[in-house]
């Protein structure tokens, strides 16, 4: 689907609508596509009143909202390896209950992840467009 960037919120509402069935989100694509922008308007729409920042340099961000629900916010572009990202424990997150995974860059733990999770593939199109692919297991 192709959707220009002031139709973002409809996609928001889309993954929004799957966080009762699933509890990992994998976001794909170019720099500039829209992953992080996409997970910051999800994690307002799940409660979060932080302010929400990118996790670049320090992996991972920890949200809680008001019915004590845990939301974390990945970033992997850095980490090299699929045993880098389990010596941090960051596997053991994906595990918890009550608890859900917004994970940018997640292709070095796909296979980890790929039973429970939403796939999202973001490509910029142009300034104003992006094509963006959804797929659930």
């Amino acid at each position: 689907m192709i959707y220009n960037i002031d139709q973002i919120d409809k996609i928001v509402e889309e993954l929004y609508l799957l966080i009762p069935k699933y509890k990992i989100f994998a976001f794909s694509g170019d720099l500039g596509a829209g992953k992080t922008t996409i997970i910051k308007k999800l994690l307002k729409k799940c409660g979060i009143q932080d302010v929400i920042v990118s996790p670049t340099y320090l992996y991972v961000n920890h949200y809680t909202n008001f019915q004590q629900k845990n939301f974390y916010h990945f970033d992997l572009y850095r980490i090299k390896d699929l045993k880098s990202f389990q010596e941090f424990g960051f596997h053991e997150i994906l595990n918890q209950e009550n608890s859900w995974a917004f994970i940018e860059w997640p292709d070095i733990i796909n296979n980890l992840i790929y039973k429970n999770c939403v796939f999202i593939y973001l490509e910029y199109l142009d300034i104003d467009q992006r094509k963006i692919k959804i797929i659930t297991p």
